[in-house]
């Protein structure tokens, strides 16, 4: 019975694997079935923020992305005014 159960699987995993597009990760994820390996997305479940506490999930993603893109903006700001700044490697310039 065992190697009736046994084949049958493989039929069958091989059969996933054959029709997948993605071949590689078909083989890990059956690989990490089998293993039991589930990996578990950690959720925050409350963030402070500005001496208030928030549980929702959209809030709590609206702050990051805000958080997020206020350095980006600082980077770039940063950027822009080391480029207005260039004169002082005027020296190196080549004629």
């Amino acid at each position: 019975m065992t190697k009736v159960i046994t084949a049958a699987k493989r039929i069958h995993v091989n059969k996933i694997i054959h029709k997948s597009d993605n071949k590689i990760k078909s083989t890990w994820k059956i690989t990490n079935d089998e293993r039991g390996n589930h990996k578990k997305k950690p959720q925050i479940q409350f963030l402070k923020n500005e001496n208030k506490i928030t549980n929702k999930q959209q809030d709590i993603a609206n702050i990051f992305n805000d958080y997020f893109l206020s350095v980006a903006k600082l980077l770039n700001k940063d950027n822009k005014d080391s480029i207005r700044n260039t004169d002082q490697f005027s020296v190196y310039k080549t004629i």
